[in-house]
């Protein structure tokens, strides 16, 4: 997600304003949408068994590709590549929290 704003506070809190993204249930049904949603479910499963490396020769879009190949280079246990963290901008897929 964009970073809007972030600001450290004199008593050392921090505020962070970012960009609304609309949850992974709630984007509308497009055709873009549907086969996005699909394919994240596929690349879930996949990982669940272990098999980056099929992941990795999946026919995605660039972006989900590049990110995937860089989340490759770390310890495939840890990337939790799931609905729960993913969310929509407009129709694009957008990973919100991909590492435990």
């Amino acid at each position: 997600p964009k970073v809007l704003l972030h600001m450290r506070l004199n008593n050392g809190q921090s505020v962070t304003i970012m960009e609304k993204l609309t949850p992974f249930d709630d984007a509308d049904p497009t055709a873009e949408v549907t086969q996005q949603r699909s394919m994240l479910l596929t690349i879930a499963d996949e990982l669940g068994e272990g098999k980056m490396d099929k992941v990795l020769d999946m026919n995605m879009p660039e972006g989900i590709f590049e990110i995937l190949e860089f989340l490759s280079q770390f310890n495939t246990d840890w990337l939790t590549i799931e609905e729960k963290n993913t969310m929509f901008r407009g129709e694009t897929l957008v990973f919100t929290d991909p590492m435990i």
